[in-house]
């Protein structure tokens, strides 16, 4: 650091911080107390000038005295190398004048910064003996980030005086004396007043209120000039401010405030107007945000209220409001979310899950009416569906025993029940195949295929050496059919299927709005070969939908002349959960239908593209094809 000393006595000195006619100040460490300070050494002085050092030591030893919150600390007085030095605390903060400069203050700010200055000066005036300051002006005045204002440089000026029109100490200060300063008259407080006026003036207006073109041109308007209306620099101030400038700016001290507290109190009453004022506008923009429901806005405005009125009890009475609406509102949010989730359950036959879903939405917003409905719907829901599937259970122990008239009276008390039951429809084709299958052994002694006979065929189609069989409704979720009830629906589809089988059913898909089903296969297909199957999962909720027109026809699933490969390995675990989904809606089929798409399907979304063509409703494969999708996502 060229010219900066790397120590002052016991200072460490860790830079500058400012250099200027009366001398400069450095940032140093006080390594004893831990503490940063600011050292500021007084330059320009010789010995030649012995009375004035001394008067300078004096008026530091006084100024060292002074303990107030707007008035910067003097921990030290000293010399080094013959030249003075003052050791003050150290703010972090900027001076009013790069803050003028900056234009960065609102009004009240401004207001605020000069009734702390007057206060400070209120202090030293009051102190025995009375401490003038004589050098008022921005550079002598710091604010902290945390907007607190303080007086530096007390009874530095006196320095300066002395020698004002030999040295030039002052030179950059003039436009801030008082008359009776630049008169060359005895001092007192008033002097101080003045010149804090001149700084209140330029804060507000950004202009001197006595500026000429040469220093001798500026002294005689300070001295015999009022100051140019506020109004020719700026608008919207309040009205009692010109009355205060005017007062504090009076060229006789007689006509002036005569103490600084005198000042601060007519500066506080406009500040408090200004507030009232600002308050009034929060509030009331606050409360119309809080009307409609703009709880984030209105928040900010109540922030606003409190950063100046921290203690206002309106500001926080209306702050718990938009806390408990804000809580509202996320609540009845997490609410909706829960009822969608219940809805696509209900779609997909989980009423448990569903009715779980919407007790928990419940618990959130217990007076949601539509929430209570819906649950009343669910449970009449779980009330049905439990008494289909208790006749449907009864209709299956028949069946296992083979007593065909009680399995047949138990599905059409079932059909009479719910007559658009797919699974009760299901049921009754399997009962006939059944039926059909004990004629036919009699008659020719054909035997039905077994259990094996089937997994080793699924066996070769699919690559899977072990499809886990199913489980009943006993697992607490939708009954999934066994293999038996499968199979005998398997027959029902051999016994009429053209010659070859139905290799090449799944790749010639019916037309567009004619989808594959039970009664589809029962029909013989005779229409089977006329509109390819759409590829995507993309493109069966299209058509779904309604998006695909009946006359626009889909890719093929595979390329003309090419076969879908028949050694595909499915993993079983893929087949089982396709079966789940489908058997919400197909019954005993959905193990059948699984198995031939899974003969003729290349990938996860072909197959499921193939397995939605079975459904007949567009609302039943659009809730199919969303359960894929939703299991893609998780």
């Amino acid at each position: 650091m060229e010219g900066i000393p790397e120590k002052i006595d016991k200072y460490e000195v860790l830079g500058l911080i400012a250099r200027g006619g009366m001398g400069v100040v450095y940032k140093a460490i006080d390594r004893t107390l831990d503490r940063f300070v600011a050292i500021k050494m007084v330059t320009g002085v010789d010995s030649e000038h012995a009375d004035v050092l001394k008067r300078f030591y004096r008026e530091a030893q006084f100024t060292a005295s002074l303990r107030h919150e707007n008035i910067v600390t003097v921990y030290d007085l000293g010399e080094f190398a013959g030249t003075p030095y003052l050791v003050m605390e150290y703010l972090a903060g900027k001076s009013l004048d790069f803050l003028i400069e900056a234009e960065s203050m609102s009004l009240q700010q401004k207001l605020n910064c000069i009734c702390q200055v007057c206060n400070g000066l209120q202090y030293a005036h009051s102190h025995q003996p009375s401490i003038i300051h004589r050098d008022i002006k921005p550079a002598n005045i710091l604010v902290s980030e945390e907007g607190n204002a303080k007086i530096i440089d007390f009874g530095i000026a006196r320095l300066g005086q002395s020698h004002n029109t030999r040295t030039g100490f002052v030179m950059g200060s003039y436009q801030y004396m008082s008359p009776e300063q630049i008169n060359g008259t005895e001092l007192d407080g008033r002097s101080d007043i003045f010149s804090t006026g001149v700084v209140l003036y330029q804060l507000l207006s950004g202009n001197l209120p006595f500026a000429g073109d040469t220093i001798s041109e500026t002294l005689q308007k300070v001295v015999g000039s009022p100051p140019a209306p506020l109004n020719e620099y700026v608008q919207g101030y309040p009205a009692k401010l010109e009355g205060i400038i005017q007062r504090a700016l009076a060229k006789h001290r007689e006509e002036r405030y005569q103490s600084a507290s005198e000042f601060a109190f007519d500066l506080t009453e406009v500040e408090g107007q200004l507030k009232r004022e600002l308050l009034d506008a929060n509030f009331a923009k606050a409360e119309s945000f809080l009307v409609a429901g703009e709880y984030e806005a209105a928040r900010q405005e109540l922030g606003r209220v409190l950063e100046f009125d921290p203690q206002n009890a309106h500001a926080h009475e209306l702050m718990r409001k938009v806390q408990r609406a804000t809580a509202r509102r996320q609540r009845k949010g997490r609410a909706q979310s829960l009822q969608v989730h219940a809805e696509e359950a209900v779609k997909l036959n989980r009423l448990a899950e569903a009715l779980s879903y919407v007790d928990q939405a419940l618990r959130l917003d217990p007076a949601n009416a539509g929430l209570n409905a819906y649950r009343v719907h669910i449970t009449g829901l779980q009330a049905h569906t439990k008494k289909l599937d208790q006749m449907l259970a009864r209709a299956e122990r028949a069946c296992a025993v083979e007593d065909f008239d009680e399995a047949g009276r138990a599905v059409e008390e079932a059909l009479q029940f719910d007559p658009n039951s797919s699974r009760a429809r299901s049921f009754q084709a399997i009962l006939q195949s059944k039926r059909n299958q004990g004629f036919a052994s009699l008659a020719d002694g054909r035997v039905a295929p077994s259990r094996a006979d089937i997994r080793e065929d699924t066996a070769e189609i699919t690559g899977i050496n072990d499809w886990p069989s199913s489980k009943n409704a006993s697992s607490g979720r939708d009954p999934i059919w066994s293999d038996d009830a499968a199979n005998a629906a398997s027959s029902i589809l051999e016994s009429r299927a053209p010659e070859g089988g139905f290799e090449g059913r799944f790749s010639n898909a019916p037309p567009a709005g004619h989808h594959f089903s039970p009664s589809f296969f029962e029909a013989g297909g005779s229409d089977a070969a006329t509109a390819p199957l759409p590829v995507s999962v993309a493109g069966i909720q299209n058509e779904a939908s309604g998006a695909v027109s009946s006359n626009k026809r889909q890719p093929p699933l595979q390329a003309e002349g090419k076969e879908a490969p028949q050694s595909f390995t499915w993993k079983p675990e893929l087949l089982r959960a396709a079966e789940e989904k489908l058997a919400v809606f197909l019954g005993p089929m959905a193990k059948l239908m699984v198995r031939k798409a899974a003969s003729q399907a290349r990938d996860e979304n072909e197959l499921y593209a193939l397995l939605a063509q079975s459904l007949d409703e567009p609302q039943q494969r659009t809730a199919f094809l969303a359960a894929f999708s939703a299991e893609r996502k998780s």
